[in-house]
């Protein structure tokens, strides 16, 4: 029997199908294709990246480049490639990405999934895509601690004793109202704390089919920071997070401070409405929610946990929009009153 399987102009002989390419890698390297925009969201990546890295090989990352502050202390800067220009001719030239040695690298987009993790935790969904495991154990789940010893915040002479509160969000859905803010600002400085105020201002546009989303941080203008200690726009990434560490607590929305405190041990007290609080808050000395305090709509409220509910709805854009147009969830249910039971808790 003949061993030529030729078919048309395409050689399938035994001899040709068994050839290998030549051998780059003892073991090919991983790069990752991190488009989300969130800081947040590439905090909640850190485990299953970090896991993969400790048994397995160093990672290569593609990532927006306002996320390379915080990458940059868990990854090798020399493997840390952002989309923008900063590093271009550098990722068209890298023999890693280009040419017979791309072949054999394997490449993974964080993005590339049906749904987004909205029905589950971040952490979890990660290391499902990304490392295809489930029921991880809880110590693999913990957010990394974050090298703060290694962040001079001596330019801020902050005070002994104080809390952080975050008032900005880049999602209106998980807003605070600024009455609720203004009066958390009073009740933690009648109990002795000062406060210090972190967020930062930076706004890009993304194209959504024939619009232009703005991205970014937005902050009331009814805030009353009078005597505040305000840090808006005044720090890098990573002293926001050595200034958290230093904080009794952090006081905000569901978002990125929230994620960037989860790799400190400092309590916090966070406002939710799109989800349950099992599906965001840190995981941090093998508890999901480790002192993490939720404050969120109650179960009159019957559109709460709309984010998570609506996965398979189509519905407006629900991070950024009301079903109802009302923001109930966020007028009527964070209210000083139902984060003070919370506070008591910690202060």
């Amino acid at each position: 029997m003949s061993k030529n399987l030729s078919t048309g102009n395409r050689d399938y002989s035994e001899e040709k199908l068994r050839e290998d390419p030549p051998p780059y890698f003892h073991r090919p390297p991983i790069v990752l294709q991190m488009e989300q925009i969130g800081i947040g969201m590439s905090v909640t990546t850190l485990p299953v990246i970090l896991s993969i890295q400790s048994r397995y090989q160093d990672l290569f990352l593609k990532c927006h480049e306002h996320h390379l502050p915080i990458l940059k202390y868990f990854i090798d800067e020399n493997n840390l490639y952002p989309f923008y220009d900063s590093n271009a001719e550098k990722l068209e030239t890298d023999p890693i990405f280009i040419g017979s040695m791309a072949q054999q690298v394997i490449s993974y987009n964080t993005s590339m999934t049906i749904h987004a993790p909205h029905q589950c935790h971040p952490v979890d969904h990660y290391f499902h895509l990304i490392d295809g495991r489930i029921n991880v154990p809880m110590e693999e789940r913990n957010y990394p601690k974050f090298p703060v010893e290694q962040i001079d915040l001596s330019r801020f002479n902050l005070p002994k004793k104080f809390v952080t509160i975050g008032p900005g969000t880049t999602k209106t859905i998980c807003q605070l109202p600024a009455h609720t803010i203004n009066d958390i600002i009073t009740y933690c400085k009648n109990k002795g704390y000062e406060v210090v105020i972190l967020g930062g201002k930076y706004f890009f546009n993304l194209q959504i089919g024939d619009k232009k989303m703005s991205i970014g941080p937005r902050f009331h203008d009814e805030l009353d920071l009078t005597g505040c200690i305000d840090l808006i726009h005044k720090t890098t990434l990573d002293e926001a997070i050595a200034i958290l560490d230093k904080s009794h607590c952090y006081i905000g929305p569901e978002g990125g401070l929230m994620q960037f405190c989860g790799m400190t041990d400092t309590p916090m007290i966070i406002g939710i409405n799109g989800w349950t609080p099992e599906m965001r808050m840190p995981y941090r000395h093998n508890e999901l929610g480790w002192e993490a305090y939720p404050v969120m709509p109650d179960e009159t409220l019957k559109c709460r946990f709309c984010i998570e509910n609506t996965i398979h709805a189509r519905t407006v854009n629900i991070m950024m929009q009301c079903l109802y147009d009302d923001y109930k969830c966020v007028e009527e249910h964070m209210t000083f009153e139902n984060f003070k039971p919370q506070l008591d808790k910690v202060l």
